[in-house]
């Protein structure tokens, strides 16, 4: 087993692969951390193999004996005493972040299956007992959680979201929970690159107008068309320096790119599977070495993780980093829903 671990300065993080997932350890004391791939599954066709969603038109039964699958893999990988039991929201390309434990009270689920909680595109983690997911093919699954390991928030965050100030939001959720964004570690996982994701004038202009100058090196112009390549990554990073956040990390995996891993919409048009992004707080194993079916390391096909700056892989993420930009000026009121 090859070990395959980084350090921001205070802890390692390492990364381990097996057929259906990539399993993120010692971001955060308790804090499991892990990303589905598309492989290890029963869906057949275009939503081939471990396809996670029914809404573009995959058999209801399949996608559920995937979950099944995922989640008894989870269950022994993070040595959980009860089901997985993954929590989610029905995800519409906005801001709104839910309360998972408010929202889910009192009739929390029982089963691996996933529940909906309504509609958003984050989930807001309090209490170890609870685990909440993302579904994303192309778009950034982005985990922002406390040092102490004691909060957490997932996000979708497609380039409506990133433009409408999902990572920002979901800064101040923590924010106003007592994690200020120097005690906030944020990891981003597989999503489109800037290789594959082309756009046009609209949407730069959005970003231009959200993000100000700092998003111009975002955009790589393509030669002879009206047409930009976008870093959906390096703006989620700008973002993330907007909110004071600076131990960062990133998978360097282009879901368009990596098809034999990974679902993407841009490559393969609305029909096609859904991924799962999952997090979880007290998770007993989180800092314990693998179970020996893991593989450490992959670094080519798998993606690495590094501390990140603005989308560039670093080794010491503080002593590169320049002072934060402007904070964010709003923040989100309080309850079971911030929107």
């Amino acid at each position: 087993m090859r070990a395959d671990k980084q350090h921001d300065g205070r802890a390692a993080v390492a990364i381990e692969h097996s057929e259906r997932l990539t399993l993120v350890r010692g971001l955060a004391p308790g804090v499991g951390l892990a990303f589905s791939t598309r492989r290890g599954g029963v869906s057949q066709g275009a939503f081939a193999a471990l396809n996670l969603s029914a809404r573009t038109g995959d058999n209801e039964a399949a996608v559920g004996e995937n979950w099944g699958l995922l989640a008894r893999e989870l269950e022994e990988c993070w040595e959980l005493r009860g089901p997985l039991a993954p929590l989610g929201v029905e995800q519409i390309h906005g801001t709104d972040i839910v309360d998972a434990a408010a929202a889910a009270a009192p009739g929390r689920p029982t089963s691996g299956m996933r529940t909906v909680l309504g509609s958003g595109d984050g989930l807001f983690l309090r209490e170890p007992d609870l685990t909440v997911s993302v579904l994303t093919a192309d778009c950034l699954p982005i985990a922002l959680v406390a040092a102490s390991g004691s909060r957490g928030v997932l996000v979708h965050a497609g380039w409506r979201g990133l433009a409408a100030g999902i990572v920002g939001r979901a800064a101040a959720v923590l924010r106003l929970r007592s994690t200020p964004p120097e005690e906030t570690i944020a990891f981003m996982g597989p999503g489109i690159g800037p290789c594959c994701f082309e756009v046009g004038a609209e949407v730069r202009a959005t970003f231009l107008s959200a993000f100000g100058d700092d998003a111009e090196s975002s955009f790589v112009a393509v030669a002879g068309r009206a047409r930009w390549r976008a870093d959906l990554g390096r703006l989620a990073a700008l973002e993330l320096e907007g909110a004071g956040i600076r131990r960062r990390y990133s998978l360097s995996a282009c879901t368009c790119c990596h098809a034999e891993a990974y679902f993407s919409h841009r490559r393969d048009g609305p029909v096609t599977g859904r991924m799962a992004t999952i997090l979880r707080l007290g998770v007993d194993d989180a800092l314990k070495p693998p179970p020996d079916r893991l593989r450490a390391g992959g670094a080519t096909e798998g993606g690495i993780v590094a501390p990140t700056v603005n989308g560039r892989c670093i080794q010491d993420a503080e002593d590169t980093c320049a002072a934060s930009v402007e904070p964010i000026s709003w923040y989100p009121g309080g309850g079971a829903r911030w929107s």
